[in-house]
């Protein structure tokens, strides 16, 4: 092989001798260039008569850079076929293929040129591609991020997906179930359907019930729906029996508002009703109840007491969603409740009285008690001064006249405060118990430097007998002028009038006026003039005072004896006191003969059995029988009365005055097994009852067991001779 440089950049290595050679340099390096990297040429040598074909390997060094190109000749004579292909190398064919060649050179190097430009245009194109490609790099990374975070998302997804499949399985599994329990629900709803058609034919009993019931109560019902919030009334609906209670017929009179059944109450109650309805309703714990009572007015304007309740169906918390209240009528327990405070409010009054009157009592005991004693002693220390004592004793037994009058205002109060109690009834003259009445109230007022003056219609005595109970109808006017003398001012005149308001053939009312100059009495109190305990004033004139009593008992006694009192009077102007008292028409020939002359008569030889538990009083009732000639034999009891009775022989005794209230056993029971006794003398002794009481039923109780007569404590010795006479004369 032979090599051959062509220049810097081309060396040429030949296989074969032959030195031709057909490229120039710069068509090899223009082909190699170009990138073709192998050339054929096929050439005829007219001298040597050959053909031959050449063939250029085009190749670079590594080291250097310089283009190799490796020459390989080939003998292709026998090659005839080809003969046409192959270049003539003669000196004109090879000037023409040199032009051409020179040509194609210039071709090539205008198609370097251009290549060149191209591969400027390829390098920025490369350059930009390489940029686009750094950019692709940056966005293929940020697009691996997000792959990877897609990965991670669908990772979470697929495990997401896992659970939802899971949870479809479940809510599968609970389709199933609920569609069985949908499937139970629908029976059980048929079944409530059912049963909610029995309810509401039992409701449409139960509305028919509650109507017959509200109508018995004389009541009725309304029902209020909220909304969810609890906080507005959506709505409200009224029974029939409601609008009944006010007197409206329908709907159309009487709507389904609020403003219905607020309108009826009156404006003075309206607001305490609708306050208090609102504020247990907003009380969502429940505990504040609603129950008012107040006035309403109905259709027709009467106004009368209701009352409403209501009980308030809450949610869970405690929101309201139905009210149900009840509206009654208690104008009727209103009134009479009304009346029993009043009547408690006058108990609580007349206790209060009572306490202040007990307490008043017990001064007015103790004053002239302390009096008696301190006069009994007095006396025990002067006993030889007969005149003195005298004169102390006087004192001492006004002192005890107090106390009985005391003690019997008591006892007579506490007896005219039952209904039961009726007075006696006996016939007596008007005339002579008027005058007894102005005799001693003229006396009374004298000591006072009082004037009393005395008027009597004509036909006032034209009936003087009549039926009643002297006894007490002297009580009432005497108890009347006392006071008018008691409160009356110094040199004050009372002035009385008797006449008759009516008089028919058995019955005259008697008419009675008594008019006073004393001090009179306040407005406020003549409203409890008659109360019992009452007393406007205290310690005028009169060394003891009243009890307070006087005035209630006269009240009890002239209604007793079906009459009536009027009283006006101003303080400071005096009093007038209007009495009129029915009486029955008596006879002169009812009138019991009085057996005053038999008072001085004389017992002796009289055997009494006396029957008293009290000692003193024992003492006492045996000294005046022993002054007046009789004997005595004592017993303690009704039991020693009957057991000295029956022990006695027949006759022994000639008279028993026996007391009603002891021990062990009492005067009426004595009675009773004195006259059941078998013995002549037991059926007609005569017995006598000693008691303080002089009421018709106590003297119908002492005739049923037997007594003959009853006198009254304390006794009075003239009236004790005169009924013990009476008996045995």
């Amino acid at each position: 092989m032979m090599e051959k440089a062509f220049g810097d950049t081309l060396t040429c290595r030949y296989t074969s001798e032959s030195s031709v050679t057909t490229l120039s340099r710069q068509a090899l390096l223009a082909a190699f260039e170009a990138g073709r990297t192998k050339l054929e040429a096929n050439i005829y040598y007219a001298s040597l008569d050959k053909y031959v074909r050449i063939t250029y390997l085009l190749s670079q060094n590594p080291e250097n850079g310089h283009v190799l190109a490796y020459v390989i000749c080939d003998d292709v004579t026998g090659l005839e076929e080809k003969r046409g292909d192959f270049l003539h190398l003669d000196n004109t064919n090879l000037k023409r293929e040199r032009d051409a060649l020179t040509k194609e050179r210039n071709d090539l190097t205008v198609e370097r040129d251009d290549l060149s430009r191209k591969n400027s245009d390829l390098t920025v194109e490369r350059d930009d591609l390489s940029r686009k490609n750094s950019d692709l790099t940056v966005e293929r990374d940020d697009l691996s991020r997000k792959n990877s975070d897609l990965t991670v998302e669908r990772d979470d997804l697929s495990k997401k997906n896992s659970d939802l499949t899971e949870e479809r399985d479940n809510l599968s599994k609970r389709n199933s179930g609920l569609t069985v329990e949908r499937d139970d629900l629908t029976r059980k709803n048929n079944n409530l359907t059912e049963e909610r058609d029995v309810l509401s034919e039992e409701n449409v009993e139960l509305t028919r019930a509650a109507d017959a019931v509200h109508s018995i109560l004389n009541a009725g019902s309304f029902v209020c729906t909220y909304s969810l919030s609890g906080n507005t009334m959506l709505g409200i609906k009224y029974s029939e029996a409601m609008r009944k209670l006010y007197g409206y017929s329908d709907e159309t009179e009487f709507p389904d508002l609020w403003t219905s059944w607020m309108d009826c109450i009156l404006p003075e109650d309206r607001s305490y009703v609708e306050n208090s309805y609102l504020t247990a309703v907003k009380d969502h714990t429940g505990k504040t109840l609603y129950d008012v009572t107040y006035r309403a007015r109905q259709k027709d304007g009467t106004i009368r007491w209701q009352r409403a309740a209501a009980s308030v169906l809450r949610r869970p918390d405690g929101t309201p969603i139905t009210g149900y209240g009840l509206v009654m009528d208690i104008d009727e327990q209103k009134k009479a409740s009304d009346k029993i405070d009043a009547a408690l409010t006058q108990a609580r009054l007349a206790n209060a009285a009572k306490t202040s009157f007990l307490a008043r009592m017990s001064h007015d005991i103790r004053t002239p008690m302390n009096g008696i004693l301190g006069l009994i002693e007095i006396n025990q220390t002067h006993a030889a001064d007969l005149e003195f004592t005298t004169r102390n004793r006087a004192k001492a037994k006004v002192a005890a006249n107090y106390l009985l009058s005391l003690i019997n205002d008591v006892l007579q109060l506490s007896k005219l405060e039952d209904p039961d109690v009726t007075l006696s009834c006996e016939a007596f003259n008007v005339r002579e118990l008027a005058e007894d009445i102005l005799t001693i109230i003229r006396l009374r007022a004298v000591e006072h430097g009082i004037t009393v003056e005395y008027k009597v219609d004509p036909d006032a005595l034209k009936y003087p007998y009549i039926w009643g109970s002297p006894l007490h109808v002297r009580q009432i006017f005497i108890n009347i002028l006392s006071n008018s003398i008691k409160y009356n001012k110094k040199g004050g005149k009372i002035f009385s009038h008797i006449s008759v308001s009516r008089i028919s053939e058995k019955q005259i009312i008697y008419r009675v006026v008594i008019k006073d100059t004393g001090i009179g009495m306040s407005e406020e109190f003549l409203k409890r003039l008659f109360e019992p305990f009452s007393r406007e004033h205290e310690g005028i004139n009169s060394t003891y005072e009243g009890t307070g009593l006087g005035m209630s008992i006269v009240k009890k006694l002239v209604e007793k004896m079906e009459g009536t009192i009027e009283v006006q009077s101003e303080a400071g102007k005096g009093s007038t006191f209007t009495i009129a008292i029915p009486f029955e028409i008596a006879q002169e020939s009812d009138i019991q003969k009085d057996d005053a002359d038999l008072g001085q008569c004389d017992l002796s030889g009289v055997h009494v059995l006396l029957v008293e538990d009290n000692e003193l009083n024992m003492e006492i009732a045996e000294t005046f029988l022993k002054d007046a000639g009789a004997s005595v034999k004592k017993a303690f009891n009704g039991q020693q009365a009957v057991y000295t009775f029956s022990k006695a022989p027949a006759g022994e005794f000639d008279i028993i005055l026996m007391d009603v209230m002891m021990p062990v056993m009492d005067g009426y029971e004595a009675t009773r097994k004195i006259r059941s006794l078998d013995r002549p003398d037991a059926k007609t002794i005569p017995i006598i009852a000693m008691t303080a009481n002089a009421f018709a039923e106590d003297v119908e109780e002492s005739r049923n067991a037997g007594m003959n007569e009853h006198i009254s404590k304390p006794l009075d010795i003239g009236k004790v001779k005169a009924t013990i006479a009476r008996y045995i004369k």
